[in-house]
């Protein structure tokens, strides 16, 4: 995706928390991480959700850099897909 294209996707995410919506995305670079900044950008990490598809260590260093920005900034949803597995089958 082109550079045009992210800061696109990255305001339109940053629209989207500041009016109370939720977001949820992978940890994935590109689109992806164009969401993330801009989720974080809006200072309410509570509304950002990041599903992982393996273990963040296995992510690239630019998603980790940002889910790293995430959980310091105090959210606490970022999942990996065997985390959610559980919190399918047996709930929170």
């Amino acid at each position: 995706m082109g550079y045009m294209h992210q800061k696109l996707i990255e305001i339109l995410s940053y629209a989207m928390v500041l009016t109370g919506n939720t977001i949820v995305t992978s940890g994935a670079m590109g689109t992806n991480a164009a969401v993330i900044r801009g989720a974080l950008r809006a200072e309410q990490p509570e509304l950002l959700t990041v599903v992982l598809p393996q273990s963040l260590e296995k992510q690239p260093a630019e998603s980790q850099e940002l889910l790293k920005q995430d959980e310091d900034g105090g959210s606490s949803q970022v999942f990996v897909s065997q985390q959610l597995k559980q919190l399918f089958l047996h709930g929170p």
